[in-house]
C-alpha cells in the first residue's frame, strides 16, 4: 500500500482517504515538553503520488537546527537525509562563490535536475534554508524551524559569520521570511513550525513520531 493510502495520525491530526485526495480533517494542537506545535484547521488536500514513501522538507533560517533535526529524524524513520548545502559544494551545483556573504551562489536548476529522480522515488528528508525554487510536487510535508534570536545570535557567531551576515539572518528570522516563503511556495503540503531552542526540543519533536 502507498504511504498515502494508509489512514494515519499526525499528532492528533487524522487524515482520511477520500477518492484521489487526502484531506486534513481535524485541527490539532499538542503541547510537548519545550514548545507548542499547532496546525490550524484548513482545507489541505494531497494528490496521491506513485512514490511509496514521503518526502519531507526541513527549512528555516541558518542556525535554527535544520541539519541536526533532519539527521535525527532520518535515523528515527529510516528515510534518507538530503543535505542540499553539502551537495551543492560536492557536485558543483553553483555559479561560483559570493565572497561578501561567504557562501556559494546556488544554481537552482542544477539542484532540481540533480535531485529529480531521487525525489520522485520518495523517502527523503531534505535540509535546506530556502524552499521557493523546489517543485511543489516534491514534498508531502514541510517543517519550518524557528528559534528565539537570543539563541540564534550566538549560534551564528560561533559559526564565524561576519557581522553583516548575522544581522541579515536575525532580521530574516524576525520578519519570518522563511515561514512566509514556505506558505507561499509549498502549496498543499502540511506546514508545521517548530521553535527549536535546543537539542532536547529536536529530540522531542522526532520522538513524537509525527512523520511516520
Amino acid at each position: 500500500r502507498s504511504w498515502y493510502q494508509r489512514q494515519y495520525s499526525c499528532c492528533s491530526c487524522v487524515c482520511e482517504e477520500r477518492g484521489q485526495v487526502l484531506r486534513a480533517s481535524t485541527a490539532v494542537h499538542k503541547v510537548w515538553p519545550s514548545f507548542l506545535l499547532r496546525i490550524r484547521k484548513s482545507k489541505l488536500c494531497f494528490v496521491i503520488m506513485e512514490r511509496s514513501k514521503p518526502n519531507i522538507l526541513i527549512t528555516g533560517t541558518p542556525g535554527t537546527g535544520k541539519t541536526s533535526t533532519a539527521s535525527t529524524l532520518a535515523r528515527a524513520t529510516g528515510l534518507h537525509h538530503v543535505e542540499v548545502g553539502a551537495l551543492v559544494k560536492q557536485n558543483a551545483w553553483h555559479e561560483g562563490r559570493d565572497e561578501h556573504n561567504q557562501c556559494f551562489i546556488i544554481d537552482e536548476d542544477a539542484v532540481v535536475d540533480g535531485l529529480e529522480d531521487q525525489m520522485t522515488e520518495g523517502g527523503n528528508i531534505v535540509d535546506m534554508h530556502s524552499c521557493e525554487f523546489f517543485p511543489e510536487r516534491w514534498f508531502d510535508l514541510v517543517v519550518v524551524l524557528r528559534t528565539d534570536n537570543t539563541v540564534l545570535y550566538p549560534r551564528l557567531e560561533n559559526r564565524g559569520y561576519p557581522q553583516h551576515k548575522i544581522s541579515e539572518n536575525i532580521e530574516c528570522e524576525i520578519m519570518q521570511v522563511i515561514l512566509e516563503e514556505a506558505r507561499v511556495s509549498c502549496g498543499g503540503a502540511i506546514l508545521f513550525f517548530q521553535l527549536a531552542f535546543c537539542k532536547s526540543c529536536m529530540t522531542s519533536f522526532v520522538d513524537a513520531k509525527s512523520f511516520c
